[in-house]
Order: structure tokens, then C-alpha cells, then sequence
């Protein structure tokens, strides 16, 4: 998932009630879920069965979740009006869009900017997306969030996550487009460089290694 991308939510068609944080379908018709910050697809034509699939991936039946709560006034700042009768358009538009992914909760506020709406995100969603966010975009959470000293997360030592080279290898043969003999040269090549540095993820090919390979080559 790239940083900053937002967390698509399906809707089922036949149950506008059943919300999946984490599924959305693809132009080429394939079901995407994202768990613990990656992607998996797969093909399914019966959207009740997507859905279930999904959930099961997501492990959604059994998953614990993180509650995030805020207020309206939260929400719309200074475009929100002290009662619904005095609503501009602006705000409107942010609220359709909050209506449809939030619970308004009860309330004995009395204020309409207090009113508090509550979320729920499965942590398998959340987390890896908010770690994503941390390592890779922290600018972007210090400028939303109105906390400059996040960016300064750019410049630590924080752990990122391991690519194996194995994967990047299966991406190549799905996506590329190039034809067969090329193709199959320059996973050759990889392949050879795994074996000589003996590299079984990106972390693994140091400057060292790869000079090494260079100069025996």
C-alpha cells in the first residue's frame, strides 16, 4: 500500500449494512485485500463469497479493533454550524461522507460541534497502515496531525520491513509485460546475484556484496 493511500471500505451490494475496511475490487474484476500493510487478490465472480473469503483473510469474525472517536466539531472545524438548520454546503458534503463510514453515537451534548462519532478499524488494517505512515510518509502525519516533531521520524533508525527477493522475483513474472526470453534473462541475473552474495532479501545486498559480485563478474 502506498503511503498516504487511503483504506478502501467495501459496501455489499445486497446489504448496505456489511462494510469491509480493507477489500476493494479492481478494474480487471479481482477482489484486493489489504492485511498486515500487503496485498493479496484473488478471483471471485459471486460477491457474497468475496465477502466471505475476505473476511476470513482480514479475520474479521475474530479480529479485535481499535475504536477511534471524535467530535463534529472535530471533524468540520470552523465550517461547523452551532445547529443542522444552518449547515453550508461544505459541510454537508464532509458529513455525507462521514455518515457513511461512522456511528453517531448518543449523546447528551449540547452542542452540536461536541457531538461525538465513534469508528472502528480492525487493527489488522490500522496498524500496519499507521506503521506505513510513520516510516515511509511521516511529513504527512506531522502536517495532519499539527505535530511538527513527527517528521523528524525521517532521520531515526526505525526497523522497515523485510522484502524478500523471492518476491520481487513472483511481482516481475505477474507484471511484467515483456516478452518471454528478456524476461527470463533478467531473472537470471537476480537469481545469480542471490546465489553469489547468497541475498535472500533487499536488506541483505550491501554496497560490500554487490561490489564483490560486480568485481567477479
Amino acid at each position: 500500500m502506498r503511503a498516504g493511500r487511503k483504506v478502501k471500505t467495501h459496501t455489499a451490494s445486497y446489504d448496505p449494512s456489511v462494510k469491509i475496511p480493507g477489500l476493494s475490487r479492481g478494474t480487471d474484476g479481482r477482489w484486493r485485500v489489504f492485511v498486515n500493510g500487503k496485498e493479496k487478490r484473488f478471483t471471485e465472480s459471486n460477491e457474497r463469497r468475496a465477502v466471505e473469503r475476505a473476511k476470513t483473510i482480514l479475520g474479521l469474525d475474530h479480529i479485535s479493533v481499535t475504536t477511534v472517536e471524535t467530535t463534529m466539531g472535530e471533524i468540520l472545524g470552523k465550517d461547523c454550524p452551532s445547529d443542522l438548520d444552518t449547515i453550508n454546503e461544505t459541510a454537508a458534503d464532509i458529513l455525507t461522507k462521514v455518515f457513511d463510514s461512522a456511528e453517531m453515537m448518543e449523546s447528551e451534548s449540547d452542542t452540536l460541534e461536541s457531538h461525538p462519532f465513534r469508528y472502528q478499524i480492525p487493527d489488522a488494517v490500522f496498524y500496519p497502515w499507521l506503521r506505513k505512515m510513520l516510516v515511509d510518509a511521516p511529513e504527512i502525519l506531522a502536517r495532519k496531525t499539527g505535530i511538527p516533531e513527527l517528521a523528524a521520524l525521517r532521520h531515526m533508525d526505525i526497523p522497515r520491513d523485510t522484502v524478500r527477493l523471492n518476491q520481487i522475483i513472483e511481482w516481475y513474472e505477474q507484471e511484467n509485460r515483456s516478452e518471454r526470453d528478456p524476461k527470463a534473462a533478467a531473472i537470471g541475473a537476480v537469481k545469480k546475484l542471490m546465489a553469489f552474495t547468497d541475498a535472500r532479501t533487499l536488506s541483505d545486498l550491501t554496497k560490500e556484496k554487490i561490489y564483490q559480485y560486480f568485481q567477479h563478474c
